[in-house]
């Protein structure tokens, strides 16, 4: 009875893990879905080409891609070469008070302009939340040898390196770089 279920839970608790750890495409696909349900919008498409990482304690992203909806297609607004998220999988899952360290390695953010003469920025959803009042989200960004091009008058800079800090209360969101 009770030792078959957890066996059972434990032998598919073992296979998602390892399915994770070597970064399986169907896996990856899951997970990519579920971040852009909920940072994505009707405009904006996130993207990578595998996930891979330990279930309890991080995961990488390789060439994760932030993409835009335009008149003329979809349009590249940020990549990297990778994305590394560090995290207390219980504190995620069971905590009012979450804490994520991000690590973007080799950003690209080609600014550029739609036909119209708009720039494109991406506009983000707003996600499944749950009851205001209810979590706090702090998210330790950290940016190396980064580049940023403006699509007019050839402009580019580049070995851009920085950190910030993005805190996500209730009706509340805060950037401090």
């Amino acid at each position: 009875g009770v030792a078959a279920i957890l066996l059972i839970a434990a032998s598919a608790i073992g296979i998602v893990v390892v399915l994770f750890a070597k970064g399986n495409p169907g896996l990856s696909r899951q997970i990519v879905a579920l971040i852009d349900d909920s940072v994505g919008s009707d405009s904006t498409r996130f993207e990578c080409d595998r996930i891979h990482g330990s279930l309890f304690g991080g995961a990488v992203l390789e060439r994760p891609r932030l993409r835009v909806v335009t008149a003329d297609g979809l349009v590249t607004w940020m990549s990297a070469e990778r994305l590394r998220a560090d995290y207390d999988l219980f504190q995620l899952l069971l905590s009012r008070r979450r804490s994520l360290r991000i690590s973007i390695e080799s950003p690209l953010v080609p600014l550029v302009h739609d036909r119209r003469g708009n720039l494109v920025v991406p506009r983000f959803g707003s996600g499944k939340r749950r009851a205001p009042g209810e979590t706090v989200t702090r998210i330790a960004v950290q940016v190396s040898s980064g580049v940023l091009s403006l699509d007019r008058g050839g402009v580019r800079f580049g070995s851009i390196r920085g950190s910030g800090v993005v805190l996500l209360e209730p009706r509340k969101a805060t950037l401090r770089l």
